[in-house]
């Protein structure tokens, strides 16, 4: 059982993600129409329906990080550059 909540999107009860529900070209244009304040609080809705209240971020682990509502645990996030010695940046964390 599906039905369309107020952003037009097609929320179904199976639990699957909600995916967009377009019936033509024109609908799905109408869709990059609307305010984003509108497009945002229904990507919320439908993120609260199917998962947990938390955001996971992942901190590199070859440094380590500390602040007083987070620690990470050295090592545990596989750092990789994409430039190496290469790099122009010379940001603290890579070095």
């Amino acid at each position: 059982m599906s039905e369309v909540c107020g952003a037009g999107f097609l929320a179904c009860s199976s639990g699957m993600e909600s995916l967009p529900h377009f019936r033509t070209g024109n609908e799905a244009e109408s869709l990059f129409r609307r305010p984003w304040d509108e497009l945002q609080a229904a990507a919320w809705e439908v993120r609260e329906r199917h998962h947990p209240p938390d955001l996971v971020f992942a901190v590199p682990g070859a440094k380590r990080y500390e602040t007083e509502h987070y620690r990470n645990t050295p090592y545990r996030f596989a750092s990789i550059s994409l430039t190496g010695r290469y790099c122009a940046l010379g940001c603290e964390h890579c070095r």
